[in-house]
């Protein structure tokens, strides 16, 4: 191909073609040195703003490079474009979440001024606790504020309450700087939405006791601020148009429905059994392929297809606008947010007011902070009247249980699966099980832990640690796990097993072999206390003040149990003698275990929950409706 066909317009795009469809075969054939000439002479002859237009040869280039093992390479060419696409900012973003983490810090050496790049660095480090990587970089970023956001994210658990202490009170500094920065007349055209696809700033204090509606409300209005998109009012949510039908048209907003996450389990059956004929069912959730699970698949099915509203997690990060409105033109009368706090998209998402009634509920188990989200619905078996004072919301405390929880299948006795034998447990070990997420473990409960062990060395705790994947979890984490549990447990470390997440049915033999369950506190246990009581087991629980913590109290009053020595306990030092009390007296750890196998049916299935979820949400728009009325009669 002579210089004439690329200088004659009429044949250049031939050449150009000509010279592409050789890369990609080359790229094809295995042939990436040779792929690489080929895109190269495309990329010479080719301004920039034709690349933009044909960023498939930045990428088919840089994925040679990469393919031949030069990674830094390969991403310098994925962002040399002075502007770069949509379509190949996400290809990046979607490679750099599954990045080795050890060339994170090099590339964010090499590319400083990239704002996401340190964001999804901060994420990718944390989960493997290797923040270290992160913090001496920090101050290159090209905000004050991303030097903020960052410097918040701290480590997912800590084992000694000063070192808690300490993080809390820098993350609210931290938070403040954004609030100072963002009052009065701060204003921004463009969404920092980079965020989105990190851990949210308040996740981790979130899980603390000591977390505050303030706290809750600060970030809420920092996010309306840098986030000015979401911060969006419907026509709609102060007029409702008539439905033809009569149906109050309800949207249930879970960024989870299509798998098996405890949001999921805990708000499927109330979603799937309201009332077709009184309700117009929508569901709200992230695009993405459906769990083949039963529960799954039966919320999937419930509602009509034409009610399903997938969120694309990219279109929401460059066009946010276009998701709201899009929902907006549904006209929903009311909105139920499955959790808020959890989920950066559905915490963004709330900050719209998209209905004239928008309510969330324990997904996520502490308040929301948002101005626009009007109630939180919880159950008086978990919360007193004075837990208002806990939320932005106004508390609704419903009668029942507020779930329509499954039923959950016991598994077999499987020998193949012999948690002793795995884990080389003695047959005299006393095995003792707390499968929550390793985040929701706090100094308070570690340091009681501490004082369990020492007292009774045939006891073996089992923990559970994320799971093993190329770049996290698996041994790695647990090495990190123990160096920071063994200042605070000397060789009672050796009485620690870490088990890694496993799939539904593996972690449900776990707990059907352990002796005994303990919930952690402050932050106790809800999906795990169910699943445990539905085993026949015993779970010790030291009430919190807050809802996180009251979840196992609660379903132990609901069961109406009787026995000499109560499960749920008063201070650290009953909680220890009452695990020692079951673990060392058979005859009356099998009444209680008998007693819980009798009674549990009574928190699951619960027929109650859907009745009073109808008339709840009927009264909260027939209110918002009446009163609609009423102003608008005074008007005329």
């Amino acid at each position: 191909m002579s210089d004439s066909d690329i200088q004659d317009p009429e044949k250049r795009q031939d050449t150009l073609s000509e010279w592409c469809l050789k890369g990609h075969n080359l790229y094809q054939e295995g042939k990436y040195r040779e792929a690489i000439k080929s895109y190269r002479l495309v990329e010479k002859e080719l301004t920039q703003e034709e690349l933009a237009d044909n960023w498939i040869v930045i990428k088919q280039l840089g994925m040679c490079e990469y393919k031949l093992n030069h990674r830094k390479q390969a991403y310098k060419i994925w962002m040399s474009l002075e502007q770069n696409p949509v379509d190949l900012f996400v290809f990046v973003t979607e490679k750099l979440q599954s990045e080795s983490t050890l060339l994170l810090p090099e590339l964010m050496d090499l590319f400083p001024k990239y704002r996401f790049l340190y964001y999804i660095s901060a994420d990718r480090l944390l989960k493997v606790e290797n923040l270290e990587m992160l913090e001496s970089r920090v101050e290159k970023c090209p905000h004050p504020f991303d030097q903020w956001f960052l410097k918040g994210i701290n480590s997912l658990f800590f084992t000694t309450s000063r070192d808690k202490n300490n993080y809390l009170d820098r993350w609210r500094e931290l938070l403040n700087k954004m609030v100072q920065y963002t009052h009065h007349d701060f204003q921004t055209q463009r969404d920092l939405m980079e965020m989105c696809f990190t851990s949210l700033f308040h996740f981790h204090p979130s899980y603390f006791e000591e977390f505050s509606v303030i706290d809750a409300q600060n970030w809420s209005g920092v996010v309306r601020k840098i986030y000015p998109s979401v911060d969006y009012i419907s026509s709609q949510s102060v007029a409702r148009s008539d439905n033809s039908n009569n149906k109050i048209k309800i949207g249930f907003v879970n960024c989870f429905a299509n798998r098996l996450h405890s949001v999921t389990r805990d708000r499927a059956g109330i979603i799937v059994n309201i009332d077709e004929n009184r309700f117009d069912k929508h569901l709200i959730y992230l695009d993405g392929p459906v769990q083949d699970i039963d529960l799954v698949k039966g919320l999937m099915s419930s509602i009509s297809k034409e009610n399903h509203h997938k969120i694309i997690p990219e279109e929401f990060l460059f066009q946010p606008q276009n998701v709201i409105e899009r929902l907006d033109k549904c006209n929903f009368d009311i909105l139920v947010y499955c959790e808020l706090g959890m989920n950066p998209i559905s915490y963004f998402l709330a900050h719209s007011r998209l209905a004239p009634i928008q309510i969330t509920t324990w997904g996520h188990s502490v308040t929301s902070g948002i101005s626009t989200i009007d109630y939180y619905i919880t159950s008086k078996w978990f919360e007193p009247e004075e837990n208002q004072k806990f939320y932005s919301e106004k508390l609704v405390r419903m009668n029942s249980l507020t779930t329509y929880y499954p039923t959950i299948t016991i598994p077999n006795d499987n020998q193949d699966f012999n948690i002793r034998n795995r884990l080389k447990i003695p047959q005299d070990g006393k095995i003792v099980g707390c499968m929550q997420s390793y985040f929701k473990l706090q100094p308070e409960w570690f340091e009681t832990i501490a004082n369990l062990l020492s007292q009774d060395k045939d006891i073996i705790l089992l923990l559970q640690i994320p799971k093993s994947s190329e770049n996290q979890g698996g041994s790695g984490f647990e090495k990190k796990y123990k160096n920071r549990l063994k200042t605070l447990l000397d060789e009672n470390i050796s009485q620690i097993r870490f088990l890694e997440s496993m799939d539904y049915r593996s972690y449900l033999q776990v707990l059907s072999q352990c002796d005994i369950m303990i919930d952690p506190f402050p932050f106790g246990g809800c999906n795990t206390s169910l699943e445990a009581f539905r085993l026949g087991k015993i779970v010790i629980t030291l009430p919190g003040k807050k809802l996180p913590g009251r979840f196992t109290q609660g379903f132990y009053q609901k069961m109406n149990i009787s026995t000499t020595r109560n499960p749920i306990v008063c201070s650290s030092s009953e909680y220890i003698e009452t695990t020692l009390f079951y673990l060392n007296n058979k005859e009356n750890k099998e009444y209680l275990e008998s007693q819980i196998k009798e009674k549990c049916q009574i928190l699951f299935l619960e027929q109650d929950s859907i009745t009073e979820w109808e008339d709840t949400l009927t009264k909260l728009f027939n209110d918002y409706d009446n009163t609609r009325k009423g102003n608008s009669n005074n008007t005329t």
